[in-house]
């Protein structure tokens, strides 16, 4: 069995969820040999109306960084053309599924801008620009210190949600404009002898 459970209110929104009630809820739930528990209602939102575009794509993102499983919470049959290009994404999918299975993790926050960045095999590394802010597009900075690669270090950057590589490689850092309640992906891919 798989059972899906929320913060303070079902996914539903019609009955409570399970905060201060977790310890509990999970014995519960493996009582009745369940082999799978999510707490977070957020990823699981993507296809089920409610969230933009731009937040579908950022809670699809940090959900290909955490290497969490891949779930949608719809029916299949109802989704769009627009969620099916989200969640169809083999460049973000590929980073969910990469060999070293390693976790991003938040790197930078200031404010509402936020650095994710995670390892991949063969030594590139996976970037996400952050905005929380739900009014404004700012500029975010994933500084090389930050991200675990060397200050010097040349690499070629490859947009996963444009799915184009940048012209030109990137030295010390990596700056794009992220729009309100959005993110960009990007992975970098260290140049030898660099």
């Amino acid at each position: 069995m798989v059972f899906v459970i929320c913060s303070d209110r079902t996914c539903s929104n019609r009955m409570p969820g399970s905060l201060g009630y977790e310890d509990v809820d999970a014995q519960t739930f493996a009582s009745w040999s369940s082999y799978y528990l999510c707490t977070d209602p957020d990823m699981l939102e993507v296809g089920n109306g409610g969230m933009t575009h731009d937040e579908y794509i950022v809670h699809f993102s940090l959900w290909a960084l955490a290497k969490a499983p891949l779930i949608i919470g719809c029916d299949v049959r109802s989704l769009t053309k627009e969620v099916k290009e989200i969640i169809g994404n083999e460049e973000v999918i590929a980073v969910n599924q990469d060999p070293l299975g390693e976790q991003g993790k938040k790197v930078m926050k200031d404010g509402n801008l936020e650095v994710w960045a995670g390892q991949l095999n063969h030594g590139s590394k996976v970037v996400i620009l952050l905005n929380r802010d739900s009014q404004k597009s700012s500029s975010i900075t994933a500084n090389w210190e930050d991200v675990g690669l060397p200050r010097h270090t040349s690499a070629e950057v490859r947009d996963l949600w444009k799915h184009e590589t940048l012209k030109g490689n990137s030295t010390g850092s990596l700056t794009a404009t992220v729009g309100p309640h959005s993110c960009k992906m990007f992975i970098l891919k260290p140049i030898v002898g660099t």
